[in-house]
């Protein structure tokens, strides 16, 4: 018991810790500031950065305001601009409601990443998971919105590709190439593969962009502790529904890893989690006495230890930078620790009817539980700002009892828990 318990809080310590690789940041006088910078890989623009100058030192919080520039791991950087963004595409995620071709601009200060640089610079922004482009010449100050837009009409959906005839503007005078334009698509490796041909082509290249395969996703590590509502519907055969006892107060604490992709499927998530919970359970039984049947009284109790681990997939109902909703569904593998389940009972049957005399019989067993037992789950859960959360999980019933040394008993479990959660 013991170590299964520390098991779970290393598993949970171990998800504590953060990455920092070396880098450096330039500050708004343009002075380069060196040390190691913490590799968080999200998927929108960071807003911040997390900075140490030496690995034993404090972590210090910089935010946008104050950082030119930085760069991690020496391949790859991010550079502040003052950026147009169309607000229709963050604030409205079904392209069915984005109404009209032309775009709504507004303008905000972000930390855009450098995908390629050279005479022509190409860059990503990240906003309420919704990826921009802009391209600038080396000689220019801001970058211009390489502008794709997907629009609702009553012929579908349309769009806007204006992107293809402003990267042609900035790369060629050429009027016979515009057609090899029309097939460029707004996609990462689409315009890197351009940017980056056109910089060889001048000599100019200096940076291309980093592995998309390791930078393409979020990695989120949580750890939880919250309480859950066990219900044990007892059932003895032949006998009346059991009335249960809902037990509250009962001890859930673990961790979890999740993945959420950065391009297709950025609403979607997979997760894996180990806790350690308790439960406990109480209730009663009966059945009345006739002139051919035993009546009979039981009362049972029943505390259970388990270690679990859960696997399973979310949907974000509501997705935002700071908030999200996950509609979840997985499956979970317990494993019994610990515990007991008894069963008091008293049997009783007429000796004489007139006047009625009973015989009394009063029984004491000891349930053995199964060491294991495997349930779906599903809930919901609410993040904020993918640190702060809480959790709703609905766990379907299982069986804890093995049935070999009481074939007329049966114990389904089903629990509720609530959970809050602390992420990094």
């Amino acid at each position: 018991m013991r170590k299964l318990l520390a098991l779970v809080l290393l598993y949970t310590v171990h998800l504590n810790a953060q990455k920092f690789a070396p880098g450096y940041y330039i500050d708004n006088s343009g002075i380069k500031h060196e040390g190691f910078i913490e590799d968080s890989n999200n998927f929108n623009s960071p807003e911040k950065i997390f900075f140490k100058s030496n690995e034993s030192d404090p972590i210090q919080i910089i935010t946008i305001e104050k950082v030119q520039a930085f760069r991690i791991n020496a391949n790859y950087k991010f550079e502040r601009h003052n950026v147009e963004f169309d607000a229709d595409q963050t604030q409205i995620k079904d392209e069915t409601k984005i109404l009209g071709a032309n775009p709504s601009i507004n303008r905000k200060q972000a930390l855009l990443k450098v995908l390629v640089e050279g005479n022509l610079v190409l860059y990503k922004g990240v906003f309420d998971e919704v990826t921009f482009y802009y391209a600038k010449r080396n000689t220019e100050e801001t970058p211009q919105l390489l502008l794709y837009r997907r629009y609702f009409t009553d012929e579908g959906v349309r769009s806007v590709n204006s992107y293809q005839l402003q990267l042609f503007r900035l790369l060629s005078t050429d009027v016979a190439e515009l057609p090899k334009f029309k097939d460029l698509a707004y996609d990462e490796d689409d315009l890197v593969k351009l940017i980056t041909k056109y910089n060889i082509a001048d000599n100019s290249l200096s940076q291309s962009k980093v592995d998309k395969k390791k930078y393409s996703g979020i990695f989120s590590k949580r750890i939880f502790a919250g309480t859950a509502i066990a219900i044990g519907d007892f059932e003895r055969a032949n006998f009346s529904p059991s009335q249960d006892k809902s037990s509250l107060g009962n001890l859930l604490i673990g961790g979890e890893i999740a993945y959420r992709s950065g391009y297709d499927f950025k609403r979607y998530e997979i997760y894996s989690k180990l806790y350690y919970n308790s439960i406990q359970l109480e209730g009663s039984y009966s059945r009345p006495v006739t002139l051919s049947t035993y009546g009979y009284d039981g009362v049972f109790k029943g505390k259970i230890n388990m270690v679990n681990l859960s696997v399973g997939a979310r949907y974000a109902l509501f997705n935002t930078e700071k908030h999200r909703l996950n509609l979840g569904i997985g499956a979970t593998f317990s494993k019994t620790v610990s515990g007991d389940f008894t069963v008091k009972e008293q049997r009783k049957g007429y000796i004489t009817v007139d006047p009625p005399t009973y015989q009394i019989v009063e029984t004491n067993s000891v349930i053995d539980l199964k060491s294991s037992a495997i349930f779906f789950n599903t809930g919901l859960q609410y993040m904020f700002n993918n640190r702060y959360g809480i959790e709703f999980e609905f766990q379907l019933p299982r069986n804890y009892v093995e049935n070999g040394n009481q074939p007329n008993f049966k114990v389904d479990v089903t629990s509720f828990y609530l959970s809050f959660i602390y992420g990094f």
